[in-house]
This record gives C-alpha cells, structure tokens and sequence, in this order.
C-alpha cells in the first residue's frame, strides 16, 4: 500500500505530473499513525540509558504523545546527545527533523534564563520562554502564571460569547458566590491551600478573574434552556 506510490496536484482541470512519493505516510490513513507510532518507538528506544531527569526513582528523558515529543535533560551537553541519537536514528529510518518546528527551552529559577545552543545539522534552534504542550503552556520559569492567564483570557472571550444571553432582560438567570468546599472546612483554610498551590501568584488575581465556575456553567445551561 505504501510502496512505489506516487502522486499528483490538480488544479482546476489541470493536473500535474506524478512524482515518486519517497517518504512519509499518507494523510487520513487509518494506517498511518500506527506506523508512526512503530517507528517512533523504535527510535526513542536509542535513549533508554542515556540520562535525563529522575522523577520519582525512574529517569525520564522524553514525553511523547502522537507526533508531540519533548527531549528532557539536566544539561546542554546530555541534551545535546539526545538530539544527536534521535537525529542519527531517524536518518536511518528516512526520516529528517525539522529545526523551523523544534525549539529548546531552559527552566531555570534565575531572573534571566541561561543560554542554551542547541543544534541540528548546524542549524542553531531558536530558543524560547514558554511552548505549549498538548493544551498547557510550559514556562522557563516553572511557574503556572502564564497558563493560568491564558486559562482565564480564554474564559473571558467565552463569556464574551454568551453577553446576548446573560445581558438579555428577558432570561432569567440565578446562581450564588458562596464558594465550594468540603463540611466543616473553613473558607480561610481553602484560600490557604489555594495560595499555596498558585505560589507567587496572588490568590485574589485569580478569584478576580474567575469564580465559581460550577455555578457559572449551571447559569448558563439554565439560560440556553430557556432560549431554546
């Protein structure tokens, strides 16, 4: 099925000459992300005892989900060695990297983040303070700051969605800010744990720009009832 194949481009009425497909899978196989998945694996098994970060007794040098994967190393020189099996590997297998879609970041506690050169085929990597990774943003800081913001600017541009419906005179929507914890807990002990999770962040940055959201998701399923 994936051998000999060749393909065209039509435009219009026009269609191209065909050309030898060498490489890659095709798009909307139902075969193909096995075959990416077989082949990724068998490159990343290069790392196994090769260093990377202890997390929990077990040393982890990359996260993988789909075609999304992350080198994690404690420094440049064994990250660097980690690109270099991948990189090596993949060549073996037809497969090229691509330096445009790869980045490097460094997380680090100082102000400014520390230099990190990087490369593939001498090509330097851009390196960057933040990347986002199957839905979060990851910041060179460590800290949430940035995917909490993101979080609550994506909240605001929904309920901007909805202002027809809960600025409408005609629906009536009804909900309380009392706030959600367990029996007997006092509320001084939540905002506590809360501060303490969030870090720096201030508890009443985040309390300013989201609030209960549970409640806020009955208003609105109460509204689109009675528009519909």
């Amino acid at each position: 099925m994936f051998w000999e194949q060749t393909a065209a481009m039509r435009i219009e009425n026009k269609t191209s000459t065909y050309q030898d497909i060498k490489r890659g899978v095709r798009q909307g196989c139902v075969l193909s992300p096995d075959l990416f998945s077989l082949y990724s694996e068998i490159i990343m098994r290069n790392l196994e005892n090769h260093p990377g970060i202890n997390v929990g007794g077990q040393n982890i040098n990359n996260l993988r989900y789909a075609d999304d994967t992350v080198l994690i190393a404690e420094n440049k020189d064994d990250l660097q060695k980690l690109l270099n099996i991948v990189e090596e590997e993949s060549r073996k297998k037809g497969l090229e990297l691509n330096s445009k879609k790869t980045e490097v970041m460094v997380i680090s506690r100082k102000q400014e983040s520390p230099k990190c050169d990087i490369f593939i085929n001498k090509v330097k990597l851009k390196q960057t303070e933040k990347f986002k990774y199957l839905g979060t943003i990851i910041s060179n800081d460590g800290k949430t700051n940035r995917e909490i913001s993101a979080r609550t600017a994506q909240a605001k541009i929904n309920f901007q969605k909805m202002k027809t419906i809960l600025t409408n005179k005609h629906i009536h929507t009804t909900g309380k800010f009392e706030g959600k914890r367990s029996r007997g807990r006092q509320r001084e002990k939540i905002m506590d744990g809360l501060a303490t999770w969030l870090g720096s962040r201030k508890v009443s940055d985040i309390l300013a720009a989201v609030k209960d959201r549970d409640l806020w998701r009955d208003m609105i399923a109460n509204a689109y009832k009675q528009v519909t």
